[in-house]
């Protein structure tokens, strides 16, 4: 909610000196309207002073969000990661067969154009056993030459 305004400086200045951390807001739920009691634009207000600031959609890709968080936390540069946990997410109960649906539906093949937090990619062992695994985080095509 508009309690995360009090994050902006500490926010920055983790940004600045390199300090990692990562930090979970609560959100008015999904389905509140932007002119809710206790909402914010958090994670707006928060890309221009993290590594990464991210709103959680459903429960079940809180694993793979965390994980990423603190990956992009630590790697690189160490700086701050911020999450949004909107209300009904932080109660909605995870289960195997939600995160299951959420990567059989969610989770995107790698050749897909449109490339989101997560992706599906197949790799090989080096005993050439095929399998696929879950790629977390975005691909940064800019730095391509």
């Amino acid at each position: 909610g508009p309690g995360v305004t009090n994050l902006i400086t500490p926010l920055q200045d983790g940004m600045c000196d390199g300090v990692p951390m990562v930090v979970l807001c609560g959100q008015a739920a999904t389905t509140a309207p932007e002119d809710a009691f206790q909402f914010a634009p958090a994670v707006e207000m928060t890309k221009p002073c993290t590594k990464w600031s991210y709103g959680i959609k459903s429960a079940a890709e809180l694993p793979f969000v965390m994980d990423y968080a603190f990956y992009v936390a630590r790697n690189g540069r160490p700086g701050p990661v911020f999450v949004d946990l909107p209300k009904d997410l932080q109660n909605q109960v995870l289960s195997p067969e939600l995160i299951q649906s959420y990567t059989d539906t969610k989770i995107l093949d790698t050749h897909s154009d449109d490339v989101g937090m997560a992706s599906l990619m197949t790799a090989m062992r080096d005993n050439g056993d095929i399998f696929k695994a879950i790629r977390l985080g975005y691909e940064d095509t800019s730095r391509e030459s």
